[in-house]
């Protein structure tokens, strides 16, 4: 039997590559994992065009992060009220309820 270890510190490596640039792709509860996606591969049709709970731990996107699935309202609301950032949330993948996908990113200049 494996030993079991929870991850600690996913908000805070979300906030940070965020404020790197990096886009947070999640679905709505089909899948347990969300993508941290390099900014240059916003194009990638996979960023747009596929859901969640088909790519999971096997995306093609170069340099994707996967991560445990993690509510990000706190982290949003943290960027937009106390640093002041505009956050744009797009929808990539218009499934039903838990297979809805979007993506969260800061806007830039």
């Amino acid at each position: 039997m494996e030993n079991f270890k929870p991850i600690k510190g996913v908000k805070n490596i979300i906030k940070e590559k965020m404020l790197e640039g990096y886009i947070v792709k999640m679905d709505g509860g089909a899948s347990t994992l969300m993508l941290l996606i390099p900014r240059s591969q916003y194009n990638h049709p996979e960023v747009k065009f596929k859901q969640m709970s088909n790519i999971g731990k096997h995306s093609e996107i170069e340099g994707v992060i996967a991560l445990p699935r993690t509510n990000i309202s706190s982290i949003i609301e943290e960027l937009e009220n106390a640093y002041g950032y505009s956050i744009i949330m797009e929808d990539v993948f218009s499934g039903c309820c838990q297979y809805h996908t979007w993506i969260t990113y800061l806007a830039s200049e």
